[in-house]
């Protein structure tokens, strides 16, 4: 379905996704608002780590 929506191949794409995932999540809580609520960003960041393992 990627290749007809010219987006190449879904394999590489997502080892892609996957390969940025971890660095990209350490660098964000920097870049949140100050007083953002660190157990929401907490929830918000372990969810997509779980949601990068399942891709797997």
């Amino acid at each position: 379905m990627a290749r007809m929506a010219g987006l190449g191949d879904a394999r590489a794409i997502r080892e892609e996704f996957l390969d940025r995932l971890p660095s990209a999540l350490d660098e964000r809580p920097s870049q949140l608002p100050t007083g953002f609520p660190g157990h929401v960003a907490r929830s918000i960041f372990d969810g997509l780590r779980s949601s990068g393992r399942r891709l797997v």
